[in-house]
């Protein structure tokens, strides 16, 4: 289970990301139920955690206007597994995107302050 807060309008919540040196990166994300591919990271922390871009992709944004911006992959602990996920390096904050949260249950109390849990579905 992966657990958080709402602060101001976000939900955030904690996750783990391996680095290139396989090392665990505390991260706290806003879920993005926008966001259709699994995570996003700002530049910055790309270079901080040395993860080495796979190519490009295009991102559609809520305006409808397509972005290209880097690939990168490495591995997120999600639901006490280690799962390897593709990033995109793009925004100035941390995003989890509706592809990690697929078959979970998301359950929030939307004041400030107000937990946060995501847990997987049962089988």
């Amino acid at each position: 289970m992966n657990s958080g807060a709402v602060h101001g309008r976000e939900a955030v919540v904690q996750i783990l990301i391996l680095d290139r040196a396989s090392t665990e990166q505390p991260v706290a994300a806003v879920l993005d139920t926008g966001f259709t591919g699994y995570l996003a990271l700002p530049q910055p922390m790309i270079r901080r955690f040395g993860l080495i871009s796979e190519g490009e992709g295009r991102i559609t944004l809520a305006d409808g206007s397509v972005q290209m911006h880097d690939i990168y992959r490495t591995a997120v602990i999600w639901h006490g597994e280690r799962w390897t996920v593709p990033i995109m390096g793009v925004g100035d904050k941390p995003l989890i995107g509706m592809r990690l949260l697929a078959g979970s249950r998301v359950t929030m109390d939307v004041v400030d302050g107000g937990p946060v849990t995501i847990e997987p579905l049962a089988a």
